[in-house]
C-alpha cells in the first residue's frame, strides 16, 4: 500500500473536530500568525498548490518551517519532516522539439516556455511527427441544434491541427455554446478526441481573443500532468503570436477570422499552405511524480505518554484549476480557489501550540500535512 493511502485509509483524524480550541478573541497575536499563513498559502507564488506546481514543494517548506518554530520534532524520512513518495502523473523528457518550416524557406525552431507548452495530458510522440498544418478553427464539431462543425470540408488525416481554445461568442452569455454545451465542446478532452476522430497526427492549441486579452499566457505542463487517462494525441499550447504570423503569411490574421467565425457562426477551417511541423513530445505517465506529506510529533508526557492522538490535514489542492475544468481559467483563479481550503491548515498549525502546554499528563500527538488524492 502506497504511503498516502496508508495514513488517508489507516490513521487520519480531521483536526476540523478540534476548531473550538483554536484561539477566536483575546488573542490577537495567535489570530495574525493564523492570518499570515492563510496569507502566504493562498497567494499566487504558491500556484494553488497543485501538486506537479513548484507552488507545491514551497507550500511544504514552509509548513516543515512552521513546524519547526513551533517545536513539533521531525517524523519524517532520514530525520527530517518529508516523507516522500511517487503518485500518478506525467513528467516531460527530452528531446523536446517543434520546429516550423514554411512557403517562402522560412525555418523557426520555437522555443518551449516561450513560445509554446506541452500541455500535462499530451501523448508523446512516435519519434518525430513531420507533417502539414491545418487551421481548425475551435476544433468543435457539435451536432443539431448548433449544427457547428470546424472539421466540415477539410482533410485533417494524418495532419497537426491548430485550434482555439474556447468556443466561438463566448463573451456573450446568450452565445449557443453557454452553460453545458460550453463544458462539452470547449474542453480540452473533447477538442483532442475531436481531433483523433478525424485521424489528426497531433493537435496544437491557442488561446482565443478573450482568454488571453489580459496577457497570452502559455499554460504549464503542470496544469494537466495528473489527468488520468487522458485522449492518446501529442498536444501543444501554442502562442497566439506564432499562429497570427502564419496567417499573415497566407493574406489574413487571427484576430480577423475569430471576428468572421463569431460574426455569423460559420467556420473558417483551412489548410495552411506551405507550412509543415516537425514535433517531438517525450514525457513519462505512470507513478513518476516525486511529492511528499509533511511529518511531525509533539512528544506526550507522563503515563499517557506511550498513546498517540493523530491530527492531519491535506496542503494540496486544485492548482489552477484541476481536472474538472479544462475550459479557460482567470488568470488569478488559483489564489481564489486555494482560499476555500485554509480551514483545515488553520486549525492544524491552531492547535498544534494547545498540544505543548506544561500540564501533565498528556499524549503524543502526531502531527501530518498529508496530500490528498
Amino acid at each position: 500500500m502506497s504511503a498516502l493511502g496508508f495514513w488517508n485509509r489507516s490513521f487520519l483524524v480531521f483536526l476540523f473536530l478540534l476548531a473550538p480550541i483554536v484561539p477566536v478573541s483575546g488573542d490577537e497575536a495567535a489570530q495574525e500568525r493564523l492570518r499570515q499563513d492563510v496569507r502566504v498559502l493562498s497567494s499566487p507564488a504558491f500556484e494553488g498548490r497543485g501538486v506537479a506546481t513548484k507552488g507545491i514543494n514551497l507550500a511544504a517548506d514552509y509548513i516543515a518551517d512552521q513546524f519547526k518554530k513551533i517545536g513539533v520534532r521531525p517524523a519524517g524520512d532520514d530525520g527530517g519532516y518529508f516523507q516522500h513518495f511517487t503518485m500518478y502523473g506525467a513528467t516531460l523528457r527530452r528531446p523536446l522539439k517543434l520546429l516550423l518550416t514554411g512557403p517562402q524557406g522560412q525555418r523557426i525552431e520555437l522555443v518551449p516556455g516561450k513560445h509554446f507548452e506541452v500541455l500535462g495530458m499530451s501523448a508523446p510522440t512516435p519519434g518525430t511527427i513531420a507533417t502539414g498544418l491545418v487551421f481548425a478553427g475551435y476544433g468543435i464539431s457539435a451536432d443539431k441544434p448548433l449544427a457547428y462543425d470546424d472539421y466540415k470540408d477539410i482533410e485533417v488525416k494524418g495532419k497537426a491541427v491548430i485550434v482555439l481554445r474556447d468556443a466561438p461568442r463566448i463573451g456573450n452569455r446568450f452565445a449557443p455554446f453557454g452553460g453545458n454545451d460550453r463544458q462539452t465542446y470547449a474542453s480540452f478532452t473533447n477538442k483532442m478526441q475531436t481531433a483523433i476522430k478525424n485521424q489528426a497526427a497531433a493537435i496544437l492549441f491557442v488561446s482565443d481573443y478573450d482568454t488571453a486579452k489580459d496577457g497570452d499566457e502559455l499554460l504549464p505542463f503542470s496544469y494537466l500532468a495528473t489527468v488520468k487517462r487522458p485522449p492518446e494525441i501529442p498536444a501543444v499550447h501554442l502562442r497566439r503570436s506564432v499562429l497570427d504570423g502564419i496567417l499573415r503569411s497566407n493574406g489574413t490574421s487571427l484576430r480577423d477570422l475569430e471576428k468572421q467565425i463569431d460574426a455569423d457562426l460559420k467556420p473558417r477551417s483551412s489548410p495552411l499552405t506551405g507550412w509543415q511541423i516537425e514535433l517531438t513530445i517525450t514525457l513519462e505517465r505512470g507513478n513518476v511524480l516525486p511529492v511528499k506529506n509533511v511529518i511531525g510529533v509533539l512528544e506526550g508526557k507522563g503515563p499517557l505518554a506511550r498513546e498517540s492522538v493523530i491530527i492531519g490535514a491535506h496542503y494540496d489542492h486544485l492548482g489552477y484549476g484541476g481536472p474538472r475544468k479544462f475550459v479557460p481559467i482567470e488568470k488569478s483563479e488559483h489564489s481564489l480557489r486555494c482560499r476555500r481550503q485554509r480551514f483545515g491548515y488553520r486549525c492544524f498549525i491552531g492547535n498544534c501550540p494547545t498540544f505543548r502546554q506544561p500540564e501533565e499528563p498528556r499524549r503524543s500527538a502526531s502531527c501530518l500535512h498529508c496530500l490528498q488524492c
